[in-house]
């Protein structure tokens, strides 16, 4: 679809990974700012990327059990493992990422504890991983100003590439 001009974005130049959620008071301008730049974000592996498996109408129960372990924000419950790194790596490739943005929410201590893992995973894919500081909701810790100027430095970076 890109590629015929029908893609999200009229010129797509950069496919995105969304780690984690976008703040909720930046979505207009991050629209904005994917539409002047080409950027668009394609998959965001744990609220959004379900998992592989079929449900059996025959057995309920264990097919409504199945499906619990299908959420995708159950790969970030437990352990750490292999479900998280490998979503993240097979959607990376999956979806030919270009960079990724980690959404970093300062208000939430079990996600952000995973900044470094995450990059060094996409790394070894050679994808870069762009780090923003921010809250769902708080546009106090993260200006306008501030995302656009490190947006435009990650997007430099993914054009000399």
């Amino acid at each position: 679809m890109a590629s015929q001009g029908t893609g999200a974005v009229p010129n797509e130049r950069f496919r995105l990974m969304s780690l984690f959620i976008p703040p909720m008071y930046l979505m207009g301008f991050l629209e904005r700012i994917s539409q002047e730049f080409g950027a668009v974000s394609v998959i965001e592996p744990f609220f959004t990327y379900w998992g592989e498996g079929r449900l059996d109408p025959s057995h309920p129960l264990e097919s409504v059990a199945r499906k619990s372990y299908m959420l995708p924000e159950m790969r970030m419950y437990g352990p750490l493992d292999s479900r998280a790194l490998d979503a993240i790596t097979g959607c990376a490739e999956q979806y030919r990422v270009d960079g990724a943005i980690y959404y970093a929410d300062v208000g939430c201590r079990h996600s952000c504890a995973t900044i470094k893992l995450f990059k060094d995973t996409l790394s070894e894919v050679d994808v870069p991983v762009l780090t923003l500081d921010c809250d769902v909701v708080d546009p106090t810790i993260t200006s306008q100003e501030e995302v656009r100027e490190k947006l435009e430095r990650f997007f430099e970076l993914l054009e000399d590439r």
